[in-house]
C-alpha cells in the first residue's frame, strides 16, 4: 500500500499512511503530523515533498515515509521518556525531529552526518521547522538536539557520551554484518538498534551489560530479528573521521534531561545542603544521623554533579 500513500499536503500524506495501515500508533501519527516533510526535502524535490517515496538531491537523502513508519514502530519509543537517541547518517534531520516529537524535551538527540553540505541542509531545515512548530518557545529551546560532522563507522566508543551507551540507535544507510557488530556495541542495556543490514531491515536489542569483550559472533548479549527486506545506499566508510559524541554535562539548566533517579538524588543533595544542621567536626557515633551534604557549599555540589553521568544514581 506504500505506493498509494502519497498526498498533496502533509496531512493528506499522513491520512493515507494511516488508512493504508502503515501507521498503527497514535503517538507516531501525531508526531508525523507535527513535523511537515516540506521543511526537510531538498529544494530541487519540493514538489515531491508529500510523495511516499525516497528523495535524493546531491548528498541529501530522505527515505520514503512508510519506511520511517516501520522504523519508528520498531524503536519502541515512549512519550515523555528520558533516553538518548543516536541517528547515524542523519541526513536531512527529518527522522530525528519526528523522534523528538514522540519522546519530548527530556531526551537527548544526536545525529552524525559525513557530508558537510548535508549537515548544513539539516541544520537549516531543523531551524525552519522549529520556527513554525506549534510547541512553545520554552519546549523547543529545552530540546537537546545536536548534529555532528563525522563518520558513523568511526565513533570512538570510550570517550564522550559513547561509554554510557545510547538507548535508541538508527542507521540511515546500509551496513554489513561486520559494521553492525561494532555499532551495536554503542547500545546501552535494554537499548534498541534499527538498521538496514545488507538487504534486510534489522532490529537488535541489547540484553546484557555493556562490555567490549562480548562475543558478538555467538550473539551473546543481543537479540535480533529481521523486520523486512529493504534497499539502502551504503553508509560511507571514507573519509575516516574519528568521531566523538560530546558527553552531556549536568547543570541546573539541563537538569530536566536526566533520568528520574538522578534528578531526585541531585534535588535531595541540594535541598539537604540548605539545612541549618551543621556537620560536626568530630565523627559521631554510628547510630547518630548526620547531614554530610551540609558540610559542603551548594556551589561545590553543583561542580561535583557536573562530573557525573546521566546514569550515576541508577541502581546496578
Amino acid at each position: 500500500m506504500a505506493w498509494r500513500s502519497s498526498g498533496a499536503t502533509n496531512e493528506e500524506l499522513i491520512d493515507n499512511l494511516v488508512e493504508n495501515g502503515l501507521i498503527n500508533n497514535q503517538d507516531i501519527e501525531n508526531a508525523f503530523r507535527r513535523v511537515d516533510r516540506k521543511f526537510f526535502v531538498p529544494k530541487a524535490s519540493e514538489r515531491h515533498a508529500y510523495s511516499d517515496s525516497p528523495l535524493r538531491a546531491g548528498n541529501v537523502h530522505l527515505s520514503a515515509p512508510h519506511i520511517y513508519c516501520t522504523v519508528l514502530d520498531a524503536l519502541e519509543l515512549t512519550p515523555g521518556e528520558c533516553v538518548s537517541f543516536l541517528n547515524i547518517g542523519s541526513g536531512s534531520g527529518y527522522l530525528t525531529c519526528v523522534v523528538s516529537e514522540i519522546l519530548g524535551p527530556r531526551s537527548l538527540y544526536y545525529g552524525i552526518e559525513i557530508h558537510k553540505d548535508a549537515l548544513i541542509h539539516c541544520e537549516n531545515s531543523v531551524a525552519a521547522w522549529k520556527a513554525q512548530s506549534n510547541r512553545t518557545l520554552n519546549e523547543r529551546s529545552q530540546t537537546h538536539m545536536q548534529f555532528i560532522h563525522g563518520n558513523g563507522l568511526n565513533i570512538l566508543p570510550n570517550v564522550g557520551e559513547s561509554p554510557m551507551g545510547f538507548d535508541r540507535i538508527y542507521a540511515g544507510a546500509g551496513i554489513d554484518t561486520l559494521q553492525l557488530k561494532e555499532i551495536k556495541k554503542l547500545l546501552s542495556p535494554g537499548g534498541i538498534l534499527v538498521a538496514p543490514v545488507e538487504d534486510d531491515l534489522v532490529k537488535v536489542v541489547r540484553t546484557q551489560p555493556r562490555s567490549y569483550s562480548i562475543d558478538d559472533e555467538n550473539g551473546y548479549g543481543f537479540t535480533s530479528q529481521i523486520i523486512s527486506g529493504v534497499t539502502f545506499a551504503p553508509l560511507l566508510a571514507q573519509p575516516q573521521i574519528n568521531t566523538i559524541i560530546p558527553a552531556a554535562k549536568w547543570s541546573v539548566s539541563n537538569h530536566h534531561l536526566y533520568p528520574e533517579s538522578f534528578r531526585i538524588a541531585a534535588k535531595t543533595i541540594l535541598l539537604c545542603n540548605k539545612t541549618n544542621i551543621i556537620q560536626p567536626l568530630e565523627v559521631p557515633p554510628p547510630q547518630q544521623n548526620v547531614n554530610l551534604s551540609a558540610s559542603l557549599p551548594k556551589e561545590v555540589w553543583i561542580h561535583i554533579l557536573s562530573f557525573t553521568t546521566r546514569r550515576w544514581f541508577e541502581p546496578e
